[in-house]
């Protein structure tokens, strides 16, 4: 592990992210209203799941993958909507995996790809 992902696994941690593992990204719509957005589950399909940090939200699921599920969220602050990713597992190789993920997602710059 780099310094950046000790950086990024103590930010986490400061903020309580280490219990639910959940990473955001804005959901910028304004910058490119023609983007597609996958339609949202209700929420009562993810009721049973550990709730978000405190000031998240949870509106629905967005999808699932191999790792966790992702959620459309509310931030309370600043007021917007993101995109919240949880680990199906909380056990260190997806932990370290998705702080990867963050880390190398978090460099990228594109219309297409929403920030981390």
């Amino acid at each position: 592990m780099d310094t950046e992902e000790v950086a990024l696994r103590e930010t986490m941690m400061a903020q309580g992210l280490d219990d639910t593992h959940a990473v955001g990204a804005t959901l910028r719509a304004e910058s490119n209203p023609r983007r597609s957005v996958p339609s949202v589950l209700p929420a009562a399909r993810i009721a049973s799941e550990p709730a978000g940090p405190a000031d998240f939200r949870i509106k629905g699921e967005l999808g699932r993958g191999g790792m966790g599920v992702v959620c459309l969220a509310e931030q309370a602050v600043p007021s917007r909507e993101v995109a919240l990713k949880r680990l199906e597992r909380v056990e260190e190789p997806f932990v370290d995996a998705l702080l990867r993920e963050a880390t190398i997602t978090g460099r990228l710059e594109h219309p297409n790809i929403v920030p981390v």
